[in-house]
């Protein structure tokens, strides 16, 4: 009787240690692929909306919405399982053209001690700055442009192995990345 009972006992723990098993085994198979398609889908997705007013965008489907204080200086940050964020910052700033805006840029580089490559790009009709850099453990494309008085920062960051498949995908959200009006506030220089 007794033995019966130990190997009912043992049948049970096993059988609810595959169960456990097998949930991981799910999570493990979610591949950047398989994200990415994700994403893509969800593009017509609900938008994420500033609480500030000043943007909204849609959200990477699947990804973590971080906001502050959790997301320190930045607005707000989506975070993939795989290691990729989608960071945004906007600020109230005192120039309104791209000329300054690199100005600030470069004190900023030479502050960190990180030079990017930095190109002109044309973002939904305003001259925009992209810079891209690899770092120890990541790689990055960032976009600044200032309208009406308010700088937009948004950084994508990946790991190196990852970095130009999402790019693509990154690229296809900020599509979505919309200005808006929202409350003003003293400059921040």
């Amino acid at each position: 009787m007794v033995l019966i009972l130990f190997v009912l006992a043992a049948m049970a723990a096993l059988f609810l240690d595959l169960r456990t098993l097998s949930r991981k085994r799910v999570k493990e198979t979610f591949t950047p692929v398989a994200e990415i398609r994700q994403v893509l889908l969800g593009v017509s997705g609900p938008r994420y909306r500033d609480p500030s007013g000043r943007f909204s965008i849609v959200p990477p489907a699947g990804w973590r919405t971080i906001t502050p204080p959790r997301s320190d200086v930045y607005d707000v940050i989506f975070r993939s399982p795989h290691g990729v964020e989608l960071r945004i910052m906007t600020r109230t700033v005192s120039y309104t053209n791209f000329e300054s805006l690199v100005k600030h840029v470069r004190r900023t580089q030479k502050k960190s001690g990180v030079y990017p490559m930095m190109q002109p790009v044309s973002f939904q009709g305003t001259t925009a700055l992209r810079r891209e850099a690899r770092l120890y453990r990541s790689r990055i494309m960032a976009l600044d442009f200032v309208r009406d008085g308010t700088e937009h920062h948004i950084l994508f960051s990946a790991p190196p192995d990852l970095f130009s498949n999402y790019l693509p995908v990154i690229e296809e959200l900020l599509r979505t990345y919309r200005v808006e009006t929202g409350p003003r506030t003293p400059p921040s220089e």
